[in-house]
This record gives C-alpha cells, sequence and structure tokens, in this order.
C-alpha cells in the first residue's frame, strides 16, 4: 500500500509537484499510513492479471468494484468475462498483479516450488 501511495503522490502533472521532493512524499505516505488513509491497489476499470488456484495460469481480469474495510479493501474484479473473482489489497503482488510480467513471473515461482515440494 505505501509503494502505491507513493506512485500516485509522485505521478507528474499534480498540484503539489512544486511543493514536494522525494524525500517529503515518503514521510507524507508514511503520515497518511499511519493515520488510517487507505489506498486502493488499482483502480475501477483497470486490468489487472490473476493467478487463479487450480487453474495454474494467469488470467486477465477488469476491476468492477471495491469493498472497503476498517483494515483491508476488497478488490471485485471479473476474470475473462466469465466470473468474478475477489482479492483482498494484500493479495496483490501474491495473486493478483498489475501487469502480466508481474504474473507470469509469480505463476512460475509457484510452479517451480510446488515441484519441488512434491519431491
Amino acid at each position: 500500500m505505501r509503494e502505491r501511495l507513493i506512485e500516485l503522490l509522485s505521478s507528474p502533472g499534480q498540484p503539489w509537484d512544486y511543493l514536494l521532493c522525494k524525500a517529503n512524499i515518503k514521510s507524507l505516505a508514511d503520515y497518511l499510513l499511519v493515520n488510517g488513509i487507505i489506498v486502493p491497489p488499482c483502480k475501477v476499470g483497470d486490468t489487472v492479471w490473476c493467478i487463479i488456484e487450480g487453474f495454474n495460469q494467469v488470467m486477465e481480469g477488469r476491476v468492477r468494484r471495491f469493498t472497503v474495510f476498517d483494515n483491508f479493501i476488497n478488490v471485485y474484479c471479473g476474470i475473462n468475462g466469465y466470473f468474478e473473482q475477489v482479492y483482498m489489497d494484500k493479495d496483490f503482488g501474491k495473486t493478483a498483479f498489475r501487469t502480466r510480467e508481474e504474473a507470469e513471473a509469480a505463476l512460475v515461482n509457484y510452479e517451480s516450488s510446488k515441484n519441488e515440494k512434491g519431491r
């Protein structure tokens, strides 16, 4: 969540560009997180790449909506237009990803660790 907040605060063309240097952005991100800000890992309409348990493949999804709770966010993704999969914000980087490349690398790591355990 911290990395996503830093990314959002650092995006070019924002009204605060001239006010904040990189060190201040990191401090501001830490301050906001400590004081309860919730940052979704993506936005509605974004394409995400998901590893679906049992399919052992990377599938494309589209973020449909969020639900926000006290300490986590559920992200609802329509996968290949067939079904909806729910991810918690902490799943991003593990089973849900913002790029296909990240998802494919994670799947390769998952498959190799699974094969090693089976030996």
